[in-house]
């Protein structure tokens, strides 16, 4: 019987292995990640949940009258704490410029067009260095990207890196 079962099995491992695969939960991971096209290069970025926290008093009971209209006791209350979300959990993707694409020349144009701009201040040194990432968070932050990864728009829009014509003629 052992003989008859082993080939079956073996056959069938690749379909209960990729069942077993797929069942399995993904722990903080976007499963709906964007298909990737070729020589196309991207990253993504999450933002976490923001919660309110409200305290609030919750009449547990009235306070106690006497026939004449007089309060014998006070009203009781219990503090409740009640947590409302004010933004979801979200995880965006985005197109960034590939490895062989940055090096020591764009991140020296980088850096000069931020200044020009008032984000940079610090020393042109051709490397993506603390004050450089700081400069690119705010300047991306303030056109709705909050990341410190050179996004594939901000090249295109401070004129960094060549735009393939399809994109020129589809906008």
């Amino acid at each position: 019987m052992h003989r008859v079962a082993a080939p079956i099995i073996i056959a069938l491992s690749p379909i209960l292995f990729s069942a077993c695969v797929l069942s399995t939960p993904t722990l903080g991971v976007n499963i709906n990640a964007p298909e990737l096209e070729k020589e196309v290069c991207r990253a993504k970025i999450s933002q976490p949940e923001i919660y309110e926290t409200v305290t609030e008093k919750k009449l547990i009971a009235p306070p106690k009258l006497s026939p004449s209209g007089r309060q014998i006791a006070p009203a009781t209350y219990q503090n409740q704490t009640i947590y409302r979300v004010i933004r979801e959990r979200a995880i965006r993707w985005f197109d960034t410029p590939c490895k062989d694409e940055i090096n020591a020349d764009l991140i020296a144009s980088l850096q000069r067009a931020l200044a020009a701009r008032g984000y940079f201040n610090g020393k042109l040194t051709a490397i993506m260095d603390h004050d450089t990432k700081v400069a690119l968070r705010r300047y991306q932050s303030e056109n709705g990207l909050d990341s410190a990864i050179l996004a594939r728009q901000t090249t295109n829009t401070l004129g960094l890196l060549p735009v393939p014509r399809q994109t020129v003629e589809g906008s």
